[in-house]
């Protein structure tokens, strides 16, 4: 059997047409921008942006309404952080971005202190420059002096001629620049020397206290409540003293504390900064200051350690004298070597201990005065000692220069070197307490002054040195007169206050034209 398929229509076989092609459409992008991200208070930042695929923007955050898709704009004066947020809208979708300026206060100018003293010399005197800036990293010298200074510093100035001289200190820092100066006139006349008949027109006459005493009291804070003693003092400006003093607790720890004061007359307590180590005999639970010298933007300073006492009050092992240095006067690093000078050999002056250290710059070197006190006898004499580094000292063979009854067998004295003339106050043990005067050509031999003793305890009842005083004295020049701070003891402070041993200052007026 046979099927034949016949075609059911005309012309070719057609198929279905697809539909038409469609392109998809890009999602947004955005790019937003802030120049510069960083502003100080009442700064202007620039926005930028750029969107494609998008038909309209909005902000937020620190800024707000419709914005074309691409664009520019000020912030405007900025006072806080500020966050600026774009999104933008398109048919496949939406994009966001933020950006963010930080603002900050404005970084301080530079202030600066110079003092010259004195400010007026006779001819070939010298001065002396004591500087401090604050908010400055880098500072130069100008006009009577040149090259580059620390940020805080005290020189002694060449021998002046020039009538008038100007010490320009120009110092720079995040927050801008800044200049200062200070002048020094030089009066007509010859080479100024100090009185060139001593003892006649020393100043050898009696201290005046000063009616603010006490300086420094003990308590009450813990760490000197007990007894303030003591001390060292810089002045780094005009208005800026800084003291180190001997703290000693009721617990029997002896630290070194930090005051700071406006005047040198009213004093603010900051605090331990030094600690003993609680180890080594020589400073297991005492270091005490004798000396600071801020040379090159380095606080040095030399201190005894006054070993330990036992449960009967007896000292146990031999204070010797350390040294330390800081770039805070706050935070001190012990010199590794410890102790630098030692007691002396056995039936010494010095073989019990060698204390309350007074360090100076004398030449290229420097020079220490201490106390040395015989172990047997407890006598305290005065002792030389001398180094090219500070660290490495040698006794002098003349040692001590002044026996205890000389030195008044008591502890440190306040020493001066100006031109050529060595002054000294130191105190005595007799009776209550006394300070004396003295002078030398060569800072070993010495003479005694016309007038001693030159301070004595006070009448005034309950006064803050009324029961005993002397202990440790020390001090500096300030300006035409020298400031000598010393030890006092009261039973009752003010009749009110409790038992006091602190610190107080006496004053008097200077002859010698300038260090």
């Amino acid at each position: 059997m046979s099927f034949i398929l016949a075609s059911c229509g005309g012309g070719p076989a057609t198929r279905a047409n697809p539909p038409p092609s469609t392109t998809p459409v890009a999602a947004p992008t955005l790019s937003l921008s802030v120049t510069p991200t960083s502003v100080v208070t009442g700064g202007q930042a620039n926005l930028t942006w750029t969107s494609t695929n998008a038909t309209s923007c909005t902000a937020s955050g620190s800024w707000t309404g419709s914005e074309d898709v691409t664009g520019t704009q000020s912030t405007g004066p900025l006072q806080t952080n500020a966050t600026y947020s774009l999104n933008c809208i398109g048919s496949s979708g939406s994009v966001s971005k933020s950006v963010t300026v930080t603002v900050s206060q404005p970084q301080a100018a530079p202030m600066i202190s110079i003092e010259a003293t004195p400010t007026s010399v006779s001819n070939g005197s010298t001065a002396t420059l004591t500087w401090h800036a604050d908010n400055a990293s880098q500072c130069s010298a100008g006009g009577s002096w040149s090259g580059s200074r620390d940020v805080s510093g005290s020189i002694i100035t060449v021998n002046l001629s020039a009538p008038t001289n100007s010490f320009v200190l120009q110092c720079s820092g995040p927050g801008g620049s800044a200049s200062a100066s200070a002048n020094v006139t030089v009066s007509a006349g010859n080479v100024a020397t100090c009185p060139t008949a001593p003892p006649l027109g020393l100043p050898s006459g009696g201290l005046t206290r000063s009616p603010q005493n006490p300086a420094v009291r003990n308590g009450p804070e813990s760490y000197d409540d007990l007894k303030a003693g003591p001390r060292t003092i810089l002045k780094e400006g005009l208005a800026q003293y800084s003291m180190w003093y001997e703290a000693v607790s009721s617990s029997g720890t002896t630290s070194i504390a930090y005051a700071t004061s406006t005047d040198g007359l009213t004093w603010t307590k900051q605090g331990v900064v030094m600690e003993p180590d609680g180890q080594s005999s020589w400073e297991k639970d005492e270091t005490s200051p004798g000396t600071i010298l801020l040379e090159n933007g380095v606080y040095k300073l030399w201190y005894h350690g006054g070993g330990s006492m036992d449960a009967s009050g007896n000292r146990v092992g031999s204070a010797r004298i350390g040294y330390a240095t800081s770039v805070d006067g706050r935070t001190w690093t012990k010199h590794a070597a410890n102790p630098v000078l030692d007691v002396g050999g056995s039936g010494g002056f010095d073989d019990g201990q060698v204390a309350e250290p007074r360090v100076m710059r004398v030449g290229t070197g420097y020079r220490m005065y201490f106390t040395g006190a015989n172990q047997g006898s407890s006598q305290k004499s005065l002792g030389v000692a001398t180094s090219l580094d500070g660290i490495t000292w040698s006794k002098d063979t003349r040692s001590p220069i002044l026996d205890s009854n000389r030195w008044g067998n008591f502890w440190g004295g306040a020493f001066f070197l100006e031109n050529g003339l060595w002054q000294a106050w130191h105190a005595d043990d007799t009776g209550s307490g006394q300070i004396k005067y003295m002078w030398s050509a060569d800072g070993l031999s010495w003479t005694d002054g016309l007038n001693d003793p030159v301070l004595v305890t006070s009448t005034v009842a309950n006064g803050p040195d009324t029961t005993s005083l002397g202990d440790s004295v020390s001090g500096f020049r300030d300006g035409s007169a020298y400031r000598i701070y010393y030890t006092g003891f009261a039973q009752n402070l003010g009749g009110t206050l409790g038992r006091f041993e602190g610190i107080n200052m006496a004053t008097v007026a200077a002859t010698c034209p300038g260090t």
